[in-house]
């Protein structure tokens, strides 16, 4: 829609109901993609618009297939709600919200900032079998190094008799 000064201005897709032509009625109205599309900005899932609008999940996923207006009014609320929450998280963190940078950071450039970091190490590793009398003697070896380590306990201090007899 263009306005007096030649700009866009955005409106909101209407939802529209279009009735089922085959088997029971499925007891979809207008009014659900409206309600489901506020719930939606409000963060809620599917398991949960379903609880609140008292019918079953499986009803959900089929008024999505049956009815593109709910469909679209999930996915439009969805959208809505992620793009507030975005916009909220950077408003942090330009702000110098440690937290929200941390956030923003891990999540959109991982590579660098997550926890986790994925180290690939190549080559060949040759790994020999020692015999027993291998083992002894590195045993032996490791016992004699020990054997000439230093004892750094500090002597306790001496005290002198100071007593006149």
């Amino acid at each position: 829609m263009k306005n007096n000064d030649n700009t866009t201005e955005m409106t909101p897709k209407p939802y529209t109901y279009t009735p089922n032509p085959v088997g029971r009625p499925s007891g979809y109205t207008q009014a659900h993609a409206i309600t489901a599309h506020k719930l939606c900005l409000l963060g809620c899932h599917d398991e949960r618009i379903a609880e609140i609008l008292n019918i079953s999940h499986s009803t959900i996923n089929q008024w999505k297939l049956d009815y593109p207006e709910f469909a679209n009014a999930l996915k439009d609320g969805r959208a809505d709600a992620d793009s507030s929450v975005a916009s909220a998280l950077y408003t942090k963190a330009i702000n110098g919200d440690t937290t929200a940078m941390i956030f923003w950071l891990k999540n959109r450039q991982k590579e660098y900032w997550r926890d986790k970091q994925d180290i690939v190490i190549s080559g060949n590793v040759n790994i020999t079998a020692l015999s027993e009398a291998d083992i002894d003697a590195e045993l032996a070896a490791i016992r004699a190094r020990l054997d000439n380590i230093i004892d750094i306990t500090p002597e306790p201090p001496q005290i002198e008799d100071k007593t006149d007899v």
